[in-house]
């Protein structure tokens, strides 16, 4: 049977392609930025990264995917339906 990936390290290669991937783009796009609205997502960014290592340090790793598990299948269901509603 396979080893499950400790969650930290799944979380690191999410962050590093994230800032890959969003570094390209910001690169790419920055001279359409308004840059003074950029100030809610850097607040919580600011915010939201120091939780996030604190609940990878203390939390259990089988909580931890099952509470991703229900956010992903939350998330569908709120595209699915916000797509329906728009037709």
């Amino acid at each position: 049977m396979a080893a499950h990936p400790h969650p930290a390290d799944t979380a690191s290669l999410i962050i590093a392609f994230g800032v890959l991937v969003q570094g390209y783009v910001v690169w790419k796009l920055r001279h359409a930025l308004r840059w003074q609205r950029l100030w809610p997502l850097i607040a919580g960014t600011g915010l939201g990264v120091p939780l996030g290592v604190w609940l990878l340090a203390w939390v259990q790793p089988n909580v931890i995917r099952v509470a991703i598990g229900v956010l992903l299948i939350v998330y569908a269901i709120c595209g699915l339906r916000g797509r329906h509603s728009r037709r």
